[in-house]
C-alpha cells in the first residue's frame, strides 16, 4: 500500500470513528428514550388502569356491605319481632320466619337469617339451601352461644352492628363442604324494657361479592385477591391457597408464599402501588366497619369498635408476564432499531469520513499547485510573482536588501531527448533537493520555468553567492558518484542583489541575473569545446 493511501486510510478510518460513536451514541440515546416513553406510557396507562378497577370494586364492597347492614337493621326493627319479645306469642314467630323466608328469597345473597335468643340458642333460622330458602325444624336449631360472633355482637349496646372476620362456615363445629365464604352481620336485640333478649344475624354469602368483584374486571388482564389482616388468602390466585388459617395451619398459603416479599408492601400503607418479579400490585385496604358508617344509614346508631381481624386488602394484580408482552416487543424493536441505526451511522460516518478526508485533500491540493510546482515541490511562478510585492514593500520599510540567484540545468533538453522525460523530471526533481538543502529556511525556491530554478534570499547582499558555491559543490559530489543517472549534471547560475536605495527595479535585477546565468552557460559551453 502506497504511504498516501495508507495515511489518507487512517485519517478517514480516524474521522469515521469518530464521527460514528457520536452518531451512535447520539442514536442509541434517541431511541432509548423513545423506547422508554413508550414503555412508561402503556405501563402507566395499565397502572392508571388498575387504580379505576380497584376504586370500582371498592365501590361495590361499600355498596354491598351498606345492603347489608340496611337489611339487618330492618330486621332487628320487624314489627312481628317486637311484637313477640312484648307477648312472647310463639305464633308470632312463624310471622318472623315468614319475613326472613321472603328476605332469604328476594336478595339470595344470604346463607342464613337467624334470630338467637340472649343465650344463644336458635329461635328462627332460615337456610338459603342453595337457592331454595327453608325454615330449620326446632329439632333441628343448634345453640351458638360458645361462638365468637355471638358473643361479640352480644356485648354491643342497641343499634351498634357487629361483622365478623370473613371466613368459612361451619356446622357442629365442622367447615362445611363445599366451602361457603360466610360474613357474620350481627346486631343486638333490646325489648321496650330495655332488656337484651337475644340477637338477630345475616351469615352473607361471600361468593356474590367475589363475582362481583369478577364481573368489574372481566375483559381486563388484571386479577383481583382479597386477603384478610393476618396475610392469609380469602380469594386469592388459585383456590387451593384460599383460607388457609382455617384449613391448612398457621403460616400455611399466604400472601407472602405465594408472592415473597409482596405483604410488606401491603401493609406499609392503606393504598398504593408496587412492583416485583411477579408484576404490579396495586392494592387498598377496606375497613368493613367504616364503609357501613360511610353509608350513613345507621344514623344516630353508633358502629362498636371491633379488631383488625375485620380488615381486608383489596388486591389488583398484574403478572409480570403482562407487563413482559408490553415491554418485550417495544425492546425488542428498540434494538432491532439500534441495531440498523448503528449499521447505517456506520455507512454514513465511513462516507462521510471519506468526502471530508478527500475534500480536504483535493483542497490542501488546490492549495498546494497555487503556490508550488507539482513535480518538484518548489514554488511556481505564478506564486512567486504575486508574493514578490509583497517581499518588495517589506524590504523598502525595513531597508532591506534582497539577493537573487538564478540556475539553469545545461543540456536539459538533450537530457529529455537522450534518456526521456522520466529521467529529465529525476533531474529536475534531484536539483530542487540540492537547492533546498543549500538555502536557508526562509530563503524561498521557485521553478522559474521548464529547466530554470529563481532563489530569492530576503534580507541579505551576500547569502546568494555563498549558496552558488553550496550548490555547485553539491552538483560535484552528486556527479563525482557516478552512478545516479549516468551523466553530469551541470547548473548555469547568475546572481545579483537588489537594495531599496539603489533606484533600480526588481525585474532589473532579475534581468541582470537572468544574464549573469546564460554568460556562466557560455563559459561553459566554450570550456567544453575548448577540452573537446
Amino acid at each position: 500500500m502506497k504511504p498516501q493511501t495508507s495515511t489518507r486510510l487512517r485519517a478517514i478510518t480516524l474521522r469515521a470513528i469518530v464521527l460514528f460513536v457520536v452518531i451512535a451514541v447520539l442514536s442509541f440515546v434517541a431511541v432509548e428514550f423513545v423506547s422508554r416513553d413508550q414503555i412508561s406510557e402503556r405501563l402507566d396507562t395499565i397502572s392508571r388502569s388498575a387504580y379505576r378497577v380497584l376504586d370500582l370494586q371498592h365501590e361495590i364492597i361499600h355498596s354491598e356491605l351498606g345492603s347489608i347492614a340496611s337489611d339487618l337493621l330492618f330486621l332487628a326493627n320487624q314489627n312481628e319481632l317486637r311484637s313477640y319479645l312484648e307477648t312472647e306469642d310463639e305464633q308470632l314467630l312463624d310471622e318472623v320466619a315468614d319475613e326472613y323466608l321472603s328476605m332469604a328469597q328476594e336478595k339470595g345473597i344470604y346463607d342464613q337469617i337467624r334470630f338467637l335468643d340472649e343465650l344463644g340458642m336458635e329461635i328462627v333460622r332460615v337456610d338459603f339451601d342453595r337457592g331454595e330458602p327453608a325454615l330449620v325444624s326446632q329439632e333441628n336449631l343448634q345453640p351458638k352461644g360458645a361462638h365468637y360472633y355471638f358473643i361479640q355482637t352480644l356485648s354491643l349496646e342497641a343499634g351498634e352492628i357487629f361483622v365478623s372476620r370473613f371466613d368459612l362456615n361451619e356446622e357442629h363445629g365442622v367447615v362445611e363442604t363445599p366451602w361457603k365464604p360466610v360474613i357474620r352481620f350481627g346486631t343486638p336485640i333490646y325489648d321496650a324494657s330495655g332488656t337484651q333478649r337475644g340477637i338477630v344475624i345475616l351469615n352473607y354469602l361471600g361468593e356474590n361479592l367475589f363475582q362481583a368483584l369478577g364481573r368489574a374486571i372481566e375483559g381486563s388482564e388484571q386479577r383481583t385477591f382479597l386477603a384478610n389482616w393476618e396475610s392469609y388468602w380469602l380469594w386469592g390466585p388459585d383456590p387451593d391457597v384460599e383460607w388457609g388459617f382455617m384449613l391448612y395451619g398457621t403460616g400455611v398459603h399466604t400472601v407472602d408464599t405465594s408472592f415473597p416479599g409482596a405483604w410488606e408492601h401491603l401493609t406499609a400503607n392503606d393504598e398504593g402501588q408496587f412492583r416485583t418479579g411477579a408484576g404490579q400490585f396495586t392494592f387498598t385496604t377496606i375497613h368493613p366497619m367504616d364503609e357501613i358508617t360511610r353509608t350513613g344509614i345507621l344514623g344516630d346508631h353508633e358502629f362498636a369498635d371491633q379488631e383488625d381481624e375485620g380488615i381486608w386488602k383489596l388486591i389488583s394484580f398484574v403478572p409480570a408476564s403482562v407487563l413482559s408482552a408490553i415491554e418485550t416487543p417495544i425492546r425488542t424493536l428498540r434494538g432491532i432499531t439500534q441495531g440498523l441505526l448503528i449499521a447505517l451511522a456506520a455507512g454514513i460516518s465511513w462516507f462521510y469520513a471519506r468526502f471530508r478526508v478527500l475534500r480536504a485533500e483535493y483542497t490542501s491540493r488546490i492549495e498546494f499547485l497555487a503556490k508550488y510546482d507539482s513535480l518538484t515541490g518548489a514554488c511556481n511562478r505564478h506564486y512567486f510573482e504575486h508574493s514578490i510585492a509583497d517581499e518588495e514593500a517589506r524590504a523598502r520599510r525595513y531597508k532591506h536588501p534582497i539577493s537573487f540567484l538564478m540556475i539553469d540545468i545545461t543540456r536539459f533538453k538533450q537530457i529529455n531527448d537522450t534518456y526521456g522525460h522520466k529521467i529529465g523530471d529525476e533531474v529536475l526533481v534531484e536539483v530542487t533537493a540540492i537547492l533546498k538543502a543549500n538555502v536557508r529556511e526562509t530563503d524561498v525556491v521557485v521553478r522559474y520555468g521548464g529547466d530554470e530554478f529563481l532563489i530569492m534570499f530576503p534580507e541579505t547582499p551576500g547569502e546568494a553567492d555563498a549558496a552558488r558555491r553550496r550548490i555547485l559543490g553539491a552538483i560535484d559530489v552528486l556527479n563525482a558518484s557516478g552512478t545516479r543517472f549516468g551523466f553530469p549534471v551541470t547548473l548555469a547560475l547568475g546572481s545579483a542583489h537588489w537594495d531599496p536605495a539603489a533606484g533600480v527595479t526588481i525585474e532589473d535585477v532579475l534581468s541582470y541575473a537572468d544574464e549573469r546565468m546564460y554568460e556562466h552557460k557560455r563559459t561553459q559551453h566554450e570550456s567544453q569545446r575548448d577540452h573537446a
